[in-house]
């Protein structure tokens, strides 16, 4: 089994992802690698809704079944700042992906623009 994260990309600047899956590693409730992954994406998602200041009606979040889905809607204000939040949710999945090998896929897509 795999997570599969997809980077959202708009004109170059991260605007969100989605992830789904479960990584299979340990049995429900013990596996580390999906509660890793669950803690660097709702991370993310508060980080760019509070450091951002995110109002409603200007990002989707999505969060059922295990699944999370968080996009801009409109292009972000600060993009210094957004682009530091998703870089740090980029690498840290990485760092999963190199300790526990086979359990995370990541793909970026470009959009188009806003």
């Amino acid at each position: 089994m795999t997570v599969n994260i997809v980077m959202f990309e708009r004109k170059g600047t991260p605007v969100g992802f989605r992830a789904t899956g479960h990584a299979g590693y340990a049995k429900h409730g013990e596996d580390i690698v999906c509660a890793g992954i669950s803690a660097i994406t709702l991370g993310t998602v508060a980080a760019a809704i509070n450091l951002l200041d995110l109002k409603e009606g200007n990002y989707k979040f999505v969060n059922e079944n295990g699944n999370v889905q968080f996009e801009h809607l409109n292009k972000p204000r600060n993009s210094h700042t957004n682009e530091v939040i998703f870089s740090t949710m980029f690498l840290q999945l990485l760092n999963i992906n190199e300790s526990y090998p086979g359990h995370l896929d990541i793909t970026t897509v470009e959009l188009g623009d806003f």
